[in-house]
């Protein structure tokens, strides 16, 4: 799931092997599902626990460490009202801190931000020399990896009002040089007058935050508003997509312009129509987790899991 356990005011990392690990450089990992090809993991731990590396003090996040090489990123807020984030890089290896930056927010409930108060929800992606973040009142910034300068920024808010009430709790996702934003199945263009609810995803260059495409569609009732999932990644004949649930449907676009290429029910039309958990790609079967609802299960005998 995308929002976790509430981040204590220290971080404990732990390793139990010696070689190297790939990276797990955004949310969900190499492939964005949540799978990792490593080998030899721990299934018992010591009774004294696995040996402590480093801790550092950190400050309120629900979001999870990200990965790539010897960088470790992550986000948090400095109060339970917010006032402050901060994106700080340290060493994988020794938990030194490279490079920190700090912005001003104000307090989170101007935006009407209740659930959860504090603690940017968001999972950083690195990609490259770049590493893009987004708060939970929608400050995107690109920063350089390497110093953690301030390559481009957008404030989301002024331009889109994301779904429900936790602002923004999705990840971004980055895909063939694309910054992926799914704003949910509600979101409301924030310079009209009266708000609609709309499925909304952006695509963004990663190279300047210009905007690629924009996909909409209107909400439908009698579904309920759903908002944080972040999206997955899938090749399907032979484009590459990305996936999430919408309308009480699994629908896929394609990356390079945005255009619908599928949809698919899956959800009772009164049920929520966007939930929190990443759909589950599994081999041929995709796999979609839903809220309030009762769904049908089959067993696939080659994977060895119950899909929906």
């Amino acid at each position: 799931m995308k929002i976790g356990s509430l981040l204590p005011l220290a971080v404990l990392l732990l390793s139990a092997a010696v070689a190297p690990a790939a990276d797990w450089a955004q949310f969900g990992g190499p492939t964005g599902h949540g799978h990792s090809d490593e080998t030899g993991l721990v299934r018992k731990w010591p009774e004294e626990g696995p040996p402590v590396l480093w801790r550092i003090p950190v400050g309120q996040g629900w979001n999870c460490p990200s990965v790539a090489g010897d960088d470790v990123v992550l986000a948090w807020t400095k109060t339970l009202r917010g006032d402050e984030e901060t994106v700080a890089c340290v060493s994988a290896a020794t938990g030194r801190e490279k490079w920190r930056y700090s912005y001003p927010v104000g307090p989170y409930w101007e935006r009407n931000i209740g659930w959860a108060r504090g603690g940017v929800r968001a999972t950083a992606a690195i990609a490259g020399d770049r590493v893009v973040t987004l708060g939970p009142l929608g400050h995107l910034h690109c920063l350089d990896r390497r110093e953690g300068k301030v390559l481009w920024e957008q404030k989301l808010w002024d331009e889109w009002i994301p779904a429900g009430e936790k602002g923004y709790s999705f990840s971004p996702r980055i895909v063939d040089d694309k910054v992926i934003l799914f704003l949910g199945d509600s979101a409301s263009p924030a310079k009209l007058k009266e708000r609609v609810f709309d499925v909304t995803c952006l695509a963004l260059s990663l190279a300047d935050g210009s905007q690629q495409w924009c996909f909409r569609e209107p909400h439908r009732p009698p579904a309920r508003q759903g908002e944080g999932q972040t999206p997955a990644v899938i090749d399907f004949a032979s484009e590459r997509c990305v996936l999430y649930t919408a309308n009480c449907e699994l629908q896929a676009l394609r990356v390079s312009d945005g255009k619908q290429l599928w949809k698919a029910a899956c959800v009772k039309p009164e049920a929520r129509s966007t939930t929190i958990p990443t759909p589950l790609v599994a081999g041929e079967y995709m796999v979609n987790s839903h809220d309030a609802d009762i769904f049908p299960a089959q067993w696939d005998p080659k994977l060895g899991i119950h899909v929906t």
